[in-house]
């Protein structure tokens, strides 16, 4: 990770994978876009991304705020003896589509007490005039945000509920109750984010002066230009259950005609249960959109998910020790038990890696509060299968490469524990198989350390 002092260490995918990566690439082995410019999903996935560079850094939240901006602009770095930042606009802004993306409000960022600088929740709003679209990118977990993980996304449960209906964003801080499948609810765990992100976020000292200052307040002040203005919430990993959640409250919160909002959300866990789920899933129709070849994410509104990512699969798939689901479509294959994984090796991985481990317990475990709270996927999903890393275990090998180079340069060529294989899947794994980008993309614009060798 890098920290105040430049140092880089090694504790979290995401971050890591952030900030490690080769400055030459060959990849035969999976399809890239053949264009010069990016259709409407990987422009999202971009803002997307560039949305968790506030785990980059520790520092108190206007300065990860400021570190976003950064990330997005090229301007204003705030941490230049740790970073070089080009920034995504400066970048590869003119390949975006339409070429015309400007920030509109944010970056925005929440820590909890107690986080120590570690960045909960961030969010910003871009706009583009040509395609007359608003963008709300989320961010996901910070590997090292011990507090964000066991508020927002191990609160789920059957005393870990709330009702829909009564949900206020910009109120209270929400509770939880219990589980009521004649309810439409949310997991607890989701409230809070959505909460932070409406109502709870430090701006950075260089947002543009919108008079107002909280996420809500400011979607609510839109006004769309014409029927055809688009609103359009995406986020990865945490952010793809905020987002589609968040996208919901604007449906009956904002100027917006229901049309004209959409949610892109990558690597989501479960926000709620059948009855938030079948009513979202009315509400938000999976919509057809043009993409370029090589990119399978060609549609809005439909939850995007690896099979070899654990993270989609909570609450509803992760676990069954009673059902083979061989048989099963994809959308429901228990990431723990069957054919996505060989369960007795990856326990046996696990245990060697955590000593007194059974992975098979604690899975089992989730699976039952979640069952208790009636988590349910979404019925709209692209899945698909993450060609990198391509495989991370086999034949009792913790990882197996058959390239010698990838995103993740480690020290001596060690790729690393069997968690941060599944820390590269749940990043990596997106960015290549789903959306059809080569590597290079990324390089152009992800922060590098100012002294690698440290």
């Amino acid at each position: 990770m890098l920290q105040t002092g430049g140092s880089i260490q090694r504790s979290g995918a995401l971050r890591a994978s952030l900030s490690h990566y080769p400055t030459t690439l060959k990849r035969p082995w999976f399809i890239m876009s053949t264009s010069s410019n990016f259709d409407l999903t990987q422009t999202l996935f971009l803002f997307n991304w560039v949305s968790n560079s506030s785990c980059l850094e520790s520092a108190p939240s206007q300065s990860l705020a400021d570190l976003v901006y950064a990330v997005l602009t090229g301007k204003n770095n705030p941490f230049p003896t740790n970073l070089n930042v080009p920034g995504l606009l400066p970048t590869v802004g003119s390949s975006l589509l339409g070429g015309d993306w400007q920030l509109q409000w944010g970056p925005g960022v929440y820590e909890l007490p107690g986080s120590n600088g570690k960045a909960d929740n961030t969010a910003f709003v871009v706009y583009s005039k040509s395609q007359d679209a608003y963008v709300v990118a989320i961010a996901g977990t910070d590997p090292r945000a011990f507090w964000d993980w066991m508020s927002e996304d191990f609160q789920v449960g059957p005393n870990d509920c709330v009702n829909w209906t009564t949900f206020d964003p910009t109120g209270a801080r929400p509770t939880g109750g219990t589980a009521d499948a004649s309810q439409a609810q949310i997991s607890l765990g989701t409230a809070l984010g959505v909460w932070a992100l409406a109502s709870q976020l430090a701006l950075s000292q260089y947002a543009p002066a919108t008079g107002y200052a909280t996420l809500a307040s400011y979607l609510k002040s839109l006004t769309p230009g014409s029927s055809a203005t688009r609103l359009i919430f995406t986020g990865h990993s945490l952010g793809g259950a905020l987002s589609p959640t968040l996208a919901n409250w604007a449906k009956t919160n904002v100027k917006f005609s229901s049309s004209q909002i959409f949610a892109m959300p990558t690597a989501g866990p479960t926000p709620g249960n059948a009855a938030y789920q079948q009513a979202w899933d009315k509400t938000f129709p999976s919509t057809a959109v043009s993409v370029n070849a090589g990119n399978s994410v060609n549609a809005l509104n439909c939850d995007i998910w690896s099979a070899q990512d654990v993270v989609p699969h909570a609450w509803q798939y992760i676990f069954s020790g009673n059902v083979n689901p061989a048989g099963l479509p994809p959308t429901q294959q228990y990431y723990f038990y069957g054919p996505l994984l060989d369960q007795t090796k990856l326990v046996s991985l696990i245990g060697n890696l955590v000593p007194g481990t059974d992975i098979r317990l604690t899975a089992s475990g989730r699976q039952k509060v979640a069952d208790a709270a009636g988590m349910t996927r979404s019925s709209h999903t692209i899945p698909f299968n993450t060609a990198f890393p391509l495989n991370y275990y086999k034949d009792g090998e913790v990882m197996s490469f058959p390239q010698p180079t990838g995103p993740y340069s480690l020290i001596n060529g060690n790729y690393g524990s069997f968690f941060e294989a599944l820390g590269l899947i749940h990043v990596w794994g997106y960015g290549v198989s789903a959306f059809g980008f080569d590597f290079s993309v990324f390089t152009q614009f992800i922060p590098t350390p100012v002294n690698p060798s440290s």
